[in-house]
Parts: C-alpha cells; sequence; structure tokens
C-alpha cells in the first residue's frame, strides 16, 4: 500500500509531490509553443481567455465564492436604489448587449469563453 499523494513518507518525512510533472517527457515543445501563441496574442491585443461575469445577483451565500461585497446595496443603471437612496452604481450588461459582446470577442480572437457570475435566476 502506497502513501497518498501529499502525504508524508515514512523514510523521509517528507511529502510525496502531488503530480509527477517532471517526468513527463517531450512537453518543452508543447510549452514553447503556448507561449509563443501568448506572446503574439498579447502583442497584438488578442484575448485569448476570458471571463465574463454575467451577473452580480445571488441570493445564494456560498463559502468558496470570491465576491463578498454581495449583500451591499447597490443600484442599477435603470433604478437610483431602494427608497430614493443615493446608491453608487453597479450596472450590468443588459442580453443584447452581452451577445453583442460575445460577438466581439468571437472576432477578436478569443479561443476559450468562460460564464460565471451570480445566481442568474435570483
Amino acid at each position: 500500500m502506497t502513501a497518498a499523494a501529499g502525504a508524508p513518507t515514512a523514510a523521509t518525512g517528507e511529502p510525496e509531490p502531488r503530480c509527477q510533472d517532471d517526468l513527463v517527457i517531450g512537453t518543452e515543445r508543447d510549452h514553447q509553443l503556448i507561449r509563443r501563441v501568448q506572446a503574439q496574442a498579447a502583442a497584438r491585443k488578442i484575448p485569448l481567455n476570458v471571463t465574463l461575469e454575467l451577473t452580480l445577483n445571488c441570493n445564494i451565500r456560498c463559502l468558496h465564492c470570491y465576491n463578498l461585497d454581495r449583500d451591499e446595496p447597490r443600484g442599477s443603471c435603470h433604478d437610483p436604489g431602494r427608497d430614493g437612496a443615493d446608491v453608487q452604481a453597479k450596472p450590468e450588461l443588459s442580453l443584447p448587449e452581452i451577445l453583442a459582446l460575445m460577438g466581439d470577442l468571437r472576432d477578436a480572437g478569443c479561443l476559450i469563453l468562460g460564464l460565471t457570475g451570480g445566481e442568474v435566476l435570483t
């Protein structure tokens, strides 16, 4: 029976490596190609990888969520805030704006598009 990855070994007390990427042979050319493509894309301002947060609205409070300001009041581009309060707006894009942006990203050469955000059904 072997020790779990990352668990200390009996012989040395040091943790075993979690992965063994250094044992993979022949990937240097792949890494060089990826670096070259990324450098050329950056020089031409081509967004290879985009993450688009569709909404900030969410009624779920997940422990792993990185949006710590979900409970802070925020207006929208259409609403000055509750009870007429002066709330700094954090407008969200409308569906036609999102679709137009996706078309622009496609035309710009985006290869990977991640859609994220809050809970869209709230």
